[in-house]
């Protein structure tokens, strides 16, 4: 007869969680999510920067490859301006051209360079650039610089 309302009494308790246990549980719980919301921020802030660097030098590097090909038998160039990147064919870049390509830049990452009219032409056949330079990459925490050799070469 103890043993029957004993067993009632442990299966009545056993329904829950107390209040004070599931405090516990969402405590341990925040505390888990806090350290890991400051570092995935940081690794998001590096994976976007390092994401613009790589774009850019792609896109460099393509339209090098393009005046190299002389497709279209022009030059080909890549354009950088506040909002985009612009990979553009001819002598120079020109906003309403059909042959431009945009691609959209992350605004919270800054860029300075040391070209005229902010573009880099390669010549076709040679892919030589007209000028050289440097293009500056940088976020306030981190920065990167990508040269543009006499060759046409890109050192990152």
């Amino acid at each position: 007869m103890k043993f029957k309302m004993l067993d009632k009494y442990l299966i009545r308790n056993q329904r829950g969680l107390t209040i004070i246990e599931l405090l516990v549980v969402l405590g341990i719980f925040t505390i888990i999510l806090s350290g890991g919301l400051f570092l995935s921020t940081d690794s998001f802030r590096s994976y976007y920067f390092d994401a613009e660097e790589k774009m850019l030098v792609s896109l460099i590097r393509g339209a090098r490859s393009k005046a190299i090909s002389n497709i279209n038998y022009v030059s080909h160039g890549v354009f950088v301006s506040e909002q985009s990147f612009v990979l553009f064919q001819g002598e120079s870049y020109e906003e309403n051209s059909g042959t431009n390509e945009d691609f959209p830049r992350n605004k919270s990452i800054q860029i300075e360079n040391t070209f005229t009219n902010d573009t880099i032409v390669f010549e076709n056949l040679t892919g030589k650039p007209r000028q050289t330079g440097e293009i500056r990459i940088f976020d306030g925490q981190r920065e990167s610089v990508v040269k543009i050799e006499l060759e046409g070469r890109t050192n990152e």
